[in-house]
């Protein structure tokens, strides 16, 4: 039932679309919501670019 995630805010807003519980509250990327946006807003703020890769965010610094 895999979902395909088409950018990095899907996978914040919805969830990694690798189960059910996609598009859920259950979803597993939600436990850690606050932890992922402080982790986040680090790597943007150090000027590392955000890719979407295997389905999930990648920071990504001088390529």
């Amino acid at each position: 039932m895999a979902v395909k995630i088409d950018s990095v805010q899907t996978y914040f807003e919805k969830g990694c679309g690798r189960c059910k519980k996609f598009d859920t509250p259950e979803c597993r990327v939600h436990r850690w919501d606050e932890a992922l946006a402080a982790m986040r807003a680090i790597c943007l703020e150090s000027g590392m670019h955000e890719e979407l890769k295997w389905a999930h965010p990648c920071y990504l610094h001088e390529g």
